[in-house]
């Protein structure tokens, strides 16, 4: 479960991305309006190892890991 919060009513994304940058799943692609959001993000066919989540919103974004372990 990923959880985040959006500030404006905007254009919001959360991207999955594995180590070498490349994209392995998009979770958010859509305009969103303020709040507190959760999104689930199913891990199950990926490898064990460490992602990155992007959340782009507006002008704004951050990045956080992520590590799938089953």
């Amino acid at each position: 479960m990923v959880r985040h919060e959006i500030p404006t009513n905007d254009h919001t994304q959360l991207v999955a991305y594995d180590v070498l940058g490349r994209e392995v799943s998009r979770l958010t692609d859509r305009r969103m309006p303020s709040g507190t959001y959760r999104v689930s993000w199913d891990g199950s066919r990926l490898a064990n190892k460490i992602y990155f989540l992007r959340l782009k919103h507006g002008q704004n974004a951050a990045t956080r890991a992520a590590t799938v372990v089953r």
